[in-house]
C-alpha cells in the first residue's frame, strides 16, 4: 500500500516551515521524541511508496518516525531515523480499509455493504473473503452477509432450503435460529430390522441377515412357530413360514406321519397330503364318522373304498340317487331314466333304445352360448369344480372367485336348439354344484325353454341339505315333444346381497330322447 503521511506529520511539517522562514526553529518545535531538530526536510529513501525519513538527534535510541507502520525505529547514525521492519497491514481484499495502528497491530475494516468472511478451504483449514450484502455462506445456505449486524461474523438468515444433517427430518429450511425440518419416526419397533430415514419422509426397514420377518414378528432362521409345522428358513422365504419336510400341518396344529385324527379315520401321510388327513385303507369317513369297508347306512348305501372313501356306494343291486335308494330297473319320473347299478349306481341311466344327447365340456368347443359378463360376472367354462372329468359350467367371476359384481346380476347358458321327436317323451338330465342363498327368492337358477320356465331352484326342488355338494337334476320335456328346443340355464342373484360363495356349477348335461309313447 501507498504511503500516507498522518495528520501528526502533516501539521508538524507546517510548522517547522514557518519557523525556518522565521529563522527560530528550535528542538522543541521540531524535535522528536529521541532529540534533534528537523530543520531539514525529511529525506527520500529508497523512492516509490518507501515513506521519507525524519532526522534524529540520539543515534541508537529510539526515535520517532512519523510512521505509525513503523516498527522499533531507531536513531542511526547518520542521523535520520529508521524502522527496524514495517507493519504490513494489506490484507489483500478489495472490501476492506486497511489502516496501521501501531505497535504492530492493524484494522481491516470492511467497506459500506460489504462483508469479510471466514469461508473453509477446498484443502482444509479456512481463509478470508469479500462478500456484499445478503450473500450466502457456500457451506452453509442458513448464514448470509449482514453488515448492519455484523460485517466480519456470519449472521443467521431465514428464508431458503438447508439439510440440517438429520436423516429423520423432512421440509428442512432456514430459519433465524439455524436449518430446521419436520421430524418423523421410522421406527418399526422390530429387532430384526434396521430403521432407516431418507430425509424426505421415507422410511426403510431392512431385514438383518439371520431373520424372518412373519407377520411384524421377528424369528431367527430355524426357530419354529408356536403353532403349526412351519420354521423360519432364510434361504426359503424370510416374510412366511416355510413347512418342515415329512408332517402335516392340518388345521393349526402339525402332525408327524401316522399320527390319526380323533375319528382314528384319519392318518397324517405327507406322500398324500401334508395339509389334510388321509383316510386310512378299508375305510369310509362320512359324515364326521369313520366307518370300516361293508358299513351301511341302514338302507341301500355301503361304504365301499375302492368306489368312494367319502360317500355311501350303492349296494349291489341298487341305485342311490340324490340320496334315494332305487331298486334295479326302476325308471325315472320322466321315463327316460332307469337305474342301472352296473353303468352308474348315483345317476340315471338312459333308457335302453333312448337317445341321449350329452355335454360333458371337456373339449376345446361347447354346445352353450353364454352371456356377456356383467363387471367380470357370468356364466363360463371352469376348470374350478367338476362333476365327471375336469370342466363345467361356472356362474362367477374368476378374479375374485365368487359371483359379486357389486350390484344385482344375472346372466343365461343356452344350449343349441335341439329336435325333441312328436309323440315320445325326453327328459334333461345335469348335475347341479350350488354355493349359493338357499332362499327361494334369491340366487335363483332356472331352466328354461326359451322363455318357458321347466324348473327353478327351491326347497322342494333342492332341500339345503344338498348345498355345497353335487347332485343329480331330471327336468321332464315330454311336454315340447315334436318341437326344436333351445334349452337355456339362467342365474339371477336378484339383488346385490350375500354374492361371496362360489356360485352355481353345472355339469354332465344330457338330453335323453326317444324314451317311448
Amino acid at each position: 500500500m501507498s504511503y500516507q503521511p498522518s495528520f501528526h506529520q502533516l501539521t508538524r511539517s507546517i510548522l517547522c516551515a514557518a519557523a525556518a522562514l522565521a529563522l527560530a526553529c528550535g528542538a522543541a518545535a521540531c524535535g522528536d521524541s529521541g532529540g534533534g531538530n528537523d530543520t531539514r526536510p525529511p529525506r527520500p529513501d529508497g523512492g516509490g511508496d518507501a515513506p521519507p525519513l525524519f532526522e534524529c538527534t540520539n543515534p541508537g535510541q529510539p526515535c520517532n518516525a512519523h510512521d505509525e507502520c513503523a516498527i522499533n525505529p531507531i536513531c542511526g547514525d547518520d542521523g535520520y531515523c529508521r524502522a527496524e521492519r514495517r507493519q504490513n497491514c494489506d490484507d489483500g481484499l478489495d472490501c476492506t480499509t486497511d489502516v496501521c495502528l501501531g505497535q504492530g497491530k492493524c484494522e481491516n475494516k470492511p467497506k459500506k455493504d460489504t462483508c469479510a468472511l471466514s469461508v473453509p478451504k477446498p484443502n482444509g483449514g479456512s481463509e478470508i473473503k469479500c462478500f456484499v450484502s445478503g450473500d450466502r455462506r457456500p457451506d452453509d445456505p442458513c448464514s448470509a452477509c449482514d453488515p448492519t449486524k455484523s460485517p466480519t461474523r456470519w449472521t443467521l438468515a431465514a428464508g431458503g432450503t438447508c439439510d440440517d444433517g438429520n436423516d429423520c427430518t423432512k421440509n428442512d429450511r432456514c430459519t433465524e435460529t439455524g436449518c430446521t425440518g419436520d421430524s418423523y419416526n421410522c421406527s418399526d419397533n422390530l429387532e430384526c430390522t434396521d430403521d432407516a430415514c431418507d430425509g424426505k419422509g421415507g422410511c426403510s426397514n431392512k431385514l438383518k441377515a439371520g431373520f424372518c420377518n412373519i407377520n411384524s414378528t421377528c424369528y431367527a432362521d430355524k426357530e419354529r412357530r408356536d403353532t403349526g409345522c412351519g420354521q423360519c428358513d432364510v434361504a426359503t422365504s424370510t416374510s412366511a413360514w416355510t413347512p418342515l419336510p415329512n408332517q402335516c400341518q392340518i388345521g393349526s396344529a402339525c402332525y408327524a406321519p401316522g399320527e390319526k385324527d380323533s375319528s382314528g379315520c384319519g392318518v397324517c401321510d405327507p406322500a398324500k397330503s401334508n395339509s389334510s388327513w388321509t383316510i386310512t385303507p378299508q375305510s369310509c369317513a362320512i359324515d364326521g364318522q369313520c366307518l370300516a369297508s361293508g358299513a351301511t347306512d341302514g338302507a341301500c348305501g355301503v361304504c365301499d373304498p375302492a368306489r368312494s372313501q367319502t360317500s355311501f356306494s350303492p349296494a349291489s343291486g341298487k341305485c342311490r340317487i340324490a340320496d334315494v335308494c332305487i331298486n334295479e330297473g326302476v325308471p325315472s319320473a320322466s321315463g327316460c331314466g332307469v337305474c342301472t347299478s352296473a353303468q352308474s349306481g348315483d345317476d340315471w341311466s338312459a333308457k335302453s333304445g333312448a337317445t341321449s344327447a350329452g355335454e360333458d365340456l371337456e373339449g376345446t368347443s361347447t354346445v352353450f352360448t353364454l352371456d356377456a359378463a356383467n363387471n367380470g360376472v357370468g356364466w363360463q367354462v371352469s376348470t374350478r369344480r367338476a362333476h365327471g372329468g375336469s370342466k363345467a359350467l361356472w356362474y362367477g367371476k374368476s378374479s375374485s372367485g365368487n359371483y359379486d359384481s357389486g350390484a344385482a346380476n344375472k346372466g343365461s347358458a343356452t344350449r343349441a336348439a335341439i329336435a325333441l321327436p312328436a309323440g315320445q317323451k325326453a327328459a334333461l338330465f345335469f348335475w347341479v354344484y350350488l354355493d349359493v342363498e338357499t332362499s327361494d327368492s334369491a340366487d335363483v337358477l332356472r331352466v328354461k325353454a326359451g322363455s318357458q320356465t321347466l324348473w327353478q331352484k327351491s326347497a322342494a326342488t333342492v332341500p339345503a341339505s344338498s348345498y355345497r355338494r353335487w347332485i343329480p337334476i331330471e327336468v321332464d320335456l315330454s311336454a315340447l315333444a315334436g318341437s326344436s328346443v333351445t334349452l337355456s340355464f339362467e342365474f339371477d342373484t336378484v339383488d346385490n346381497w350375500a354374492n361371496l360363495a362360489e356360485g352355481v356349477f353345472i355339469d354332465d348335461v344330457r338330453v335323453v330322447t326317444g324314451c317311448g309313447t
